[in-house]
């Protein structure tokens, strides 16, 4: 995929269509929260690959492993 079709989870909540009424107070709380959060560092230090499911959409989901002190 280019890039620009890529993301980073920070959680997932389940379908837009489950939780869209939730979406204005998760943003707020987020908001607030990275204010007052310092910046993380860390390393990448791995990988791997869950399997196209369901909840994925059918599509397999691969991830990189964060090793970030403090998160």
């Amino acid at each position: 995929n280019p890039p620009e079709e890529l993301h980073v989870t920070l959680a997932y909540l389940g379908k837009l269509s489950q939780v869209q009424q939730q979406l204005p107070a998760v943003r707020r709380l987020l908001t607030w929260l990275a204010g007052r959060t310092p910046a993380l560092k860390g390393v990448i230090n791995g990988g791997g690959r869950f399997d196209a499911s369901d909840s994925s959409d059918g599509k397999d989901v691969i991830y990189a492993a964060l090793d970030a002190p403090g998160l």
